[in-house]
């Protein structure tokens, strides 16, 4: 049913420092491998840059990210009266390896879309830390594998 895609996701957190990455990889034979890496420190907006040296998911078996990113973060606030917001550099670096474990269960789909959504829980092990103007040492938190194959119900084709 459609060309399917499959996606690794984790949660990586440092509690002391407040810092959390929400990482995704995902592979669909028509677009090929995307890394999505989300940075979130409390009273900060952060963008993340870069590409991965290894980025792959092997169905719902495994999938591994490795590479070293760079990071900046502006102060939510502006800087109030007048003064330019606070920033903060560095960078990120990743070793995540997802391994699934237990049976794959099949999930229902968001927004009225029709297909499959099979989701297997898997154990994450992480090498993920901050340098620069934050420093960290980020833990695997969660994580899981799934498989995603969405088709165009034929009403909504115009």
């Amino acid at each position: 049913m459609g060309n399917p895609t499959w996606r690794a996701n984790a949660v990586l957190l440092d509690e002391a420092q407040g810092a959390l990455v929400d990482l995704t990889v995902a592979e669909a034979a028509a677009a090929g491998t995307t890394l999505t890496v989300d940075l979130f420190l409390a009273g900060w907006a952060c963008t993340v840059d870069g590409q991965p040296e290894v980025a792959d998911v092997v169905r719902l078996q495994s999938a591994r990210v490795v590479g070293t990113f760079t990071y900046t973060c502006t102060e939510d606030t502006g800087g109030g009266q007048g003064l330019a917001p606070g920033a903060l550099d560095g960078t990120l670096s990743l070793d995540v390896a997802w391994t699934g474990v237990g049976p794959a269960i099949e999930q229902p789909l968001f927004d009225g879309a029709v297909g499959r959504y099979v989701v297997r829980e898997a154990v994450v092990t992480a090498e993920a830390s901050m340098a620069g103007d934050v420093s960290s040492r980020l833990e695997a938190n969660a994580g899981h594998l799934a498989r995603e194959s969405t088709v165009i119900p034929p009403g909504r084709l115009r």
